[in-house]
């Protein structure tokens, strides 16, 4: 797992010996921090990595919204006039001196040489003028930015750039040739990640830690100015702890319990028969066939079944029933017209006040949101509260998930209060939801000819970005949920016959034992 952004500070000056740790040789950092983790000390964390800067300025580059030329004039036109003459595919092998010391100036050209074939094969230069003019741009880069640093200590010391704000296409290529010479590089946006980036880095050198939060991008100095510098004495034990843990649960398949507590879930839809369902519905995440981690993210199979009339066999269907729902994360729900897991109490001057936490593009402003009077959430942790909210974002974000997006600002601020008014058997049930072990289950079962309604399809389309488990069982087949849902993300089958008037109680099956819901349903 990568270091959060408020570790940064802590970790990048120290000795590379020390942030080797157990692994067999030093690796540096190339990581970009995308939104935000903590608003609220956001600010605090850059004035942090600014005073690191302020007082390293021999080892360190920063960089605030873009790379400033200085134009050399001289420096140029010899470039040029050498470019004519170089085969810019094999810049290692040319005679450039950049650096005095031949083994750091051995390599940069190689990192440099690298660069060039990448960008050689992604930005298909027009001519060898628009060519070369970029090379000359890179060498000007290093030739103001880098040359001149302190290299006496790499033995022992990294190091470091940072830049801060949007990016330009040519400026990642800067970054990737730091990262090549063994530079930590650090990009920070608060509010977006670059779209061609990923594009550029095809190889995949930068590590990107995303962050469910957004604040505008400003600019570093203004926000550093802002902020208080973050004082932290950390223990021995403490970080051999966190080394030994890098090496253990990073990549190797092995979890430890609430190891990505802080971070979020990306459901991957289980497409498959009601044969996967009944081998995996108890099986692990972990455990199921797509299931990855990346960064902070958890890649969650899951199931979505709209299971339409019943086995001719009623035993075999009761059964099925019984399968799914005598899981202990099983939520079960029959009678569409006690399915609302709203708790009562909502009042329009609540839904007033949500309107000021709503931001230009639709989206919710998290920490204003439990700053409301009204809201119920704050004595789960912190990590519980923003991943419950920031779902809310992703659902309303989500434009491909839904026949008709939530879109209208009456739509919007409905969904946000249902969110937010959510029983607390749900909110537990999220809270207590260990990302890579055990999957919460929601099973619904509609009697006769019962249908889902939009403002239920919008509460499991919510679960399902949570990384619920979702079986909806229609006898009738008449559960609606298609036209809300685009099909695509959910397995739709139907069984031997339609049974218009299936209640729940016709079926014989024993429940587990009488739930918390069962008052909603009775």
């Amino acid at each position: 797992m990568s270091l959060s952004l408020q570790q940064i500070p802590f970790e990048l000056w120290r000795r590379k010996s020390e942030r080797k740790g157990i692994r067999p040789q030093f690796n540096p950092v190339f990581t970009s921090y995308i939104g935000v983790e903590n608003q609220g000390k956001y600010n605090d964390v850059l004035a942090t990595i600014y005073s690191k800067i302020q007082a390293d300025p021999h080892h360190t580059i920063f960089f605030d919204g873009e790379i400033l030329l200085d134009v050399d004039f001289d420096f140029i036109n010899a470039i040029k006039n050498e470019l004519a003459n170089m085969d810019v595919t094999q810049l290692s092998k040319q005679d450039i001196t950049l650096f005095e010391n031949s083994d750091l100036n051995h390599v940069f050209l190689n990192a440099f040489e690298y660069v060039v074939n990448l960008a050689i094969r992604q930005e298909k230069f027009l001519n060898d003028s628009v060519k070369n003019n970029f090379i000359c741009k890179l060498l000007l880069y290093a030739h103001l930015y880098i040359q001149n640093l302190d290299y006496s200590e790499l033995d022992f010391h990294a190091n470091h750039c940072f830049y801060y704000g949007d990016i330009s296409r040519h400026d990642i290529y800067f970054l990737m040739l730091l990262f090549i010479m063994g530079f930590d590089v650090v990009y920070i946006n608060p509010l977006r990640e670059c779209e061609y980036w990923k594009e550029i880095d095809s190889d995949k050198l930068c590590r990107k830690h995303k962050n469910s939060q957004i604040l505008p991008i400003q600019s570093f100095l203004q926000r550093a100015s802002e902020g208080h510098i973050i004082e932290e004495n950390r223990s021995i034990t403490l970080e051999l702890e966190e080394q030994i843990e890098k090496e253990l649960f990073s990549n190797s398949g092995i979890y430890r319990p609430w190891q990505f507590r802080n971070g979020t879930t990306s459901p991957i839809f289980f497409n498959g028969t009601l044969i996967d369902l009944e081998q995996n519905w108890k099986v692990p995440a972990k455990l199921r066939q797509g299931f990855k981690t990346q960064g902070k993210t958890v890649y969650v199979p899951t199931f979505f079944f709209d299971i339409e009339g019943e086995y001719k066999n009623s035993d075999e269907y009761a059964n099925l029933i019984k399968t799914c729902i005598e899981h202990p994360n099983s939520l079960f729900l029959s009678s569409t017209a006690n399915f609302n897991l709203i708790s009562p109490g909502v009042e329009e001057s609540d839904k007033f006040q949500l309107t000021f936490c709503q931001l230009s593009n639709g989206k919710f402003d998290i920490e204003e949101i439990m700053k409301l009077p009204f809201y119920r959430y704050s004595s789960y942790n912190d990590e519980t509260e923003k991943f419950i909210l920031s779902k809310i974002n992703e659902t309303i974000d989500d434009h491909r998930f839904f026949k008709k997006p939530i879109s209208s600002k009456e739509e919007i601020l409905d969904f946000a209060m249902m969110i937010l008014m959510l029983d607390k058997k749900i909110i537990r049930t999220i809270d207590s939801f260990d990302f890579t072990n055990d999957i919460p289950k929601l099973v619904i079962f509609l009697e006769e000819e019962e249908q889902i309604s939009k403002r239920q399809a919008y509460l499991i389309a919510y679960l399902n970005k949570i990384g619920f488990d979702i079986v909806i069982f229609s006898p009738a087949g008449l559960s609606n949920l298609n036209s809300y849902i685009q099909s695509d993300y959910f397995n739709s089958i139907r069984l031997d016959k339609i049974n218009y008037e299936r209640r729940l109680s016709d079926l014989k099956y024993k429940q587990r034992k009488q739930n918390f819901f069962s008052k909603f349903f009775s």
